[in-house]
């Protein structure tokens, strides 16, 4: 049966445990919910300048409305995700988000995401990630769904880390990242579902 090159390079990496010790090293330095190799953490934010970030309920949120705050105790006024934005739900500490089930959408450049309570995130349409190499961050008993048809990875290697679940099942998982480059799996006590990835026809598949 045949398989996307992205996928068996996926795979391969997955199984590459000197490489992944070298990348926990780099990407392990988390500060609050900043990760050194991502953009500055916006935070969803469904209830403005009152403190908390509330609870979304079956809402899907987009980069472009005014849902997002860099204040993590949730109490500026919102604004929307400017690009290389590090997309952020929830932080220890602060109510909201926590339990809650939404759906978001990145139709432009992004820099990492990063979910730090338990919730259950759908990535819905686009996304093109930003120049260098980003961390997808998933805590324990939280889920990230990755469902878009119109992602452009751009060159680059997104480390997947955390003890939660990433369930992919996108068209266009792995666009664009080349041989030189695999998406690295690190979630130690973490699922990664991978139940599809690029389909683009100009992609050498074996």
């Amino acid at each position: 049966m045949k398989r996307s090159i992205f996928l068996e390079r996926f795979m391969t990496g997955c199984s590459t445990v000197a490489f992944l010790a070298a990348y926990t090293a780099f990407f392990c330095g988390l500060v609050g919910n900043a990760v050194a190799a991502n953009g500055t953490p916006y935070y969803l934010d469904v209830n403005g300048a009152t403190p908390g970030f509330g609870d979304p309920v079956n809402t899907t949120y987009a980069h472009t409305g005014n849902n997002w705050t860099t204040n993590s105790a949730g109490t500026d006024t919102t604004t929307n995700a400017p690009l290389s934005a590090q997309y952020t739900f929830g932080y220890p500490g602060t109510a909201g988000i926590s339990n809650s089930v939404f759906s978001f959408t990145v139709n432009d450049h992004m820099k990492g995401v990063v979910v730090s309570v338990p919730c259950t995130a759908t990535w819905s349409g686009g996304g093109y990630c930003w120049n260098g190499d980003t961390v997808w961050s998933v805590v324990k008993d939280a889920t990230l769904n990755i469902t878009g048809s119109n992602m452009n990875y751009n060159n680059t290697r997104p480390v997947l880390m955390g003890e939660g679940t990433i369930n992919v099942n996108g068209t266009s998982f792995g666009r664009n990242v080349p041989d030189s480059l695999w998406f690295v799996q690190n979630m130690t006590n973490g699922v990664v579902n991978l139940t599809s990835a690029c389909t683009d026809s100009a992609l050498t598949t074996r």
